[in-house]
């Protein structure tokens, strides 16, 4: 169940709040941690982000290999393609994203995790690796620096996915620089969302040494009170359940 200051249900935009009925909604809950750093050496740990990516400025990679299936919303994912702005795309819907974070949803992109989506520009410095082991991905973004406004900082942080559907936002140090900032998720039909920030990083969308840790598990539907047991058991009209 989505309770709790730190859980939170990801938006569903086919099922409004007054669908009573349940119908054919099905949200997934989000519950957000913070990790302690001893945990997040033991994460950085579990793969090596070693093997290094060569990106241009807006630009998206060539499918990179998971090792595992990624399961993510109702899909499950076996690689992944990098913008070179900061987020990572499972379909081939999504383009590089210049110049700025978008608001999610944004029906021009598919399914994504947006860790730090901004002009972001890697030929201007700094490095793009990954790595990945039977159970782990990691891509890591380490001291790449804003377009067009490198007095902004630079900006490091890792991406790490488990095959359990569980994923980290690892933030080292990610400072805007007053352009247009993302941190959320989507998935393929742009349909179910959550963002975390959309801000300038003057006030907002600013971390430093902080990993936070978004797991999820689907619900069946909503009841009339738009809440779910995690097997649709306590829904009114979900899944058949009287």
């Amino acid at each position: 169940v989505c309770d709790g200051p730190d859980a939170y249900r990801g938006h569903d935009l086919n099922c409004p709040e007054n669908n009573d009925d349940g119908g054919d909604c099905e949200d997934f809950c989000y519950s957000t941690s913070i990790v302690d750093r001893a945990t997040h050496e033991t994460l950085l740990s579990a793969a090596q982000a070693t093997e290094e990516l060569i990106l241009g400025d807006d630009e998206m990679s060539l499918p990179i290999e998971l090792g595992f299936d990624f399961p993510f919303y109702r899909q499950q994912y076996r690689a992944l393609r990098v913008s070179s702005n900061g987020f990572v795309a499972f379909d081939y819907r999504s383009e590089h994203g210049c110049c700025e974070g978008r608001e999610l949803p944004d029906l021009d992109f598919g399914s994504l995790i947006a860790p730090y989506w901004e002009d972001i520009d890697p030929t201007s410095g700094g490095t793009v690796l990954y790595g990945s082991n039977s159970d782990t991905f990691i891509l890591r973004f380490d001291a790449v620096p804003h377009a067009e406004r490198p007095a902004g900082g630079d900006t490091t942080w890792n991406l790490i996915l488990h095959k359990d559907g569980t994923f980290f936002l690892d933030f080292e140090r990610a400072i805007g620089d007053g352009g247009m900032h993302t941190v959320g998720w989507q998935e393929l039909g742009a349909t179910q969302y959550q963002m975390l920030c959309h801000g300038t990083g003057s006030t907002t969308c600013q971390y430093s040494d902080i990993t936070l840790a978004m797991s999820y598990e689907p619900s069946h539907g909503r009841d009339e009170c738009g809440v779910c047991e995690g097997d649709g058991s306590a829904c009114l009209g979900c899944d058949g359940v009287a």
